[in-house]
């Protein structure tokens, strides 16, 4: 985007990096950022930018959404998710993921919880954008469970039991 969110992020983070798609948004972003020692800005598809495989790592970003569902499977799914996720997100698609309280369960509301905390965090007004989206917005929060409530040998015995459970019901 125009560099709001990394800025404000590189007022606090020890480390920032950001990942911009649009070539001519990516020129201005690093000669936005071309002094800030705690910035990098890489040009790229986020789906495709390898994600930190050892060390913690955050994640905060208002990703585009049509491709929401690619990017909230590649974090949850990643060998090493990020230890929270703060993610500007249509409502709906929150509320598929989050599932209750904020929803129905579904097969990937349920698929999550062993692994992450979902909220909402905040219900933004349409008037928060330019332009105006059409949709509802929130921040939802994916937060990694500090111990995970499945051991590894469980975590596919729960999986089919979830798809199992779905696909006869």
């Amino acid at each position: 985007g125009k560099g709001i969110i990394t800025n404000q992020m590189a007022q606090h983070c020890e480390k920032v990096v950001a990942v911009e798609y649009d070539r001519n948004l990516y020129n201005a972003l690093s000669r936005l950022f071309a002094d800030a020692k705690n910035v990098e800005i890489l040009y790229g598809d986020f789906l495709k930018t390898d994600l930190p495989s050892q060390s913690e790592y955050k994640i905060f970003s208002n990703i585009p959404f049509n491709l929401s569902a690619d990017i909230l499977t590649k974090i949850t799914q990643a060998p090493n998710p990020p230890q929270c996720s703060w993610l500007i997100v249509q409502e709906e698609t929150a509320e598929k993921y989050a599932g209750a309280p904020y929803g129905e369960e579904r097969f990937r509301s349920l698929i999550l919880k062993p692994r992450f905390n979902l909220q909402i965090l905040h219900r933004f007004k349409p008037t928060d954008f330019l332009p105006t989206p059409k949709v509802n917005v929130v921040l939802l929060k994916i937060a990694l469970h500090k111990h995970f409530y499945l051991a590894p040998n469980e975590e596919k015995i729960y999986r089919d039991f979830i798809a199992y459970v779905f696909s006869h019901s």
